[in-house]
């Protein structure tokens, strides 16, 4: 008599877990909600490798006309303006990560499928790997990964992560550099106030920064270190937390879209969102010192995917070793992520370096 049998590399298993990859990575990241193909999306997808054969995207910023123009009868011709074009570029390259049993006994000692463990760690692995690229991009900081191009959204090793122009850099009052916040300690410390200055430097600056428009709303986003947010839910200052408590996001559809998942509130149309990979100003992490809150509008940061990968979708690949003794499970992605910069400036982005105050 036939049994009917479906061994691990199985064409059918393949796809069945190539899509709870997808699901899963994509449900575990924190910063991939904000993905999307529009100029209004905070990661924009840029659309080249993907599609077509080839390793770079390239793509250009039109900046706005700023001559007079000119008036009545006055002669038009000689007085032209230039159309000024600045460009940028990602590069694409391939990430892979695998899990490898020791064999059928090993496997036998516990009571989990090692296969569908293979998917939930991996499926962690490229949520953490996303994240960590954007935090670094975003936050140019000289992070200890930041020259690694497996951490750091596969750029180029020759193109380390560019350090965030002064003009998209926004110190606490009185201060000039980050070595000034860390020495001041507790005067330095994330406040609500440094979010208004900072939403009147991306209207006022140029380019202006534009926030991701939402059902009529325009808004920008916020990242804060844990520490930074602490900061914040302790201070005593009038006007300071209890701010953001009222303008908490309360009902209505707007609640469904993603970019509001996990939001500690909202405050002067500013989405504020936690996460510990926020960046510190030093090379490697610390307790306490600077972190780096990151200010986003559209198109901070650019992403690309190689010809058959996309929005979540990744290779997966089961085979079988010594005599189909061992099971080994690998999964890949040919993208790259990048900060919007033109003409050596960021684009979309500032930099909020802040004291943290730390207890153990």
């Amino acid at each position: 008599m036939a049994d009917t049998n479906w061994p691990a590399g199985h064409a059918l298993a393949v796809t069945h877990f190539q899509r709870n990859l997808e699901k899963e990575a994509l449900k575990r990241t924190s910063v991939l909600q904000f993905m999307g193909k529009g100029s209004d999306s905070l990661i924009q997808i840029k659309e080249g490798p993907n599609k077509d054969a080839g390793d770079t995207v390239k793509w250009g910023l039109r900046m706005q006309l700023k001559a007079r123009g000119v008036v009545g009868d006055d002669t038009q011709e000689g007085n032209e303006e230039d159309l000024v074009v600045y460009n940028d570029s990602i590069v694409v390259d391939q990430l892979r990560h695998a899990v490898r049993s020791k064999g059928r006994a090993s496997e036998q000692r516990v009571p989990f499928s090692t296969r569908t463990e293979a998917l939930d760690g991996l499926a962690d692995w490229w949520a953490d790997r996303y994240d960590t690229s954007f935090f670094i991009q975003a936050g140019g900081a000289p992070h200890v990964y930041a020259t690694d191009t497996a951490y750091s959204g596969l750029q180029a090793s020759t193109d380390p992560i560019t350090a965030t122009d002064t003009d998209h850099y926004h110190l606490p009052e009185g201060q000039t550099t980050e070595a000034g916040v860390a020495s001041k300690s507790a005067s330095a410390v994330f406040k609500l106030t440094l979010l208004d200055r900072v939403v009147t430097k991306a209207k006022t600056i140029s380019p202006v920064i534009r926030p991701i428009a939402l059902r009529g709303t325009k808004y920008y986003v916020c990242f804060l270190h844990p520490l930074q947010v602490e900061d914040l839910r302790t201070g005593t200052a009038t006007g300071q937390w209890r701010d953001i408590q009222l303008g908490a996001i309360k009902g209505g559809d707007i609640t469904e879209n993603p970019i509001f998942t996990g939001a500690l509130g909202v405050y002067n149309n500013v989405i504020l969102h936690e996460n510990t990979r926020v960046p510190t100003a030093n090379t490697t992490p610390s307790a306490g010192g600077v972190r780096r809150a990151i200010f986003c509008g559209a198109q901070a940061v650019g992403m690309a995917f190689g010809m058959g990968y996309g929005e979540g979708r990744f290779s997966w690949v089961e085979e079988v070793f010594d005599y189909e003794n061992k099971l080994g499970v690998s999964a890949g992605a040919i993208f790259g992520m990048k900060k919007g910069r033109y003409n050596s400036k960021d684009f979309s982005t500032i930099i909020i370096p802040t004291y943290t105050t730390y207890a153990s």
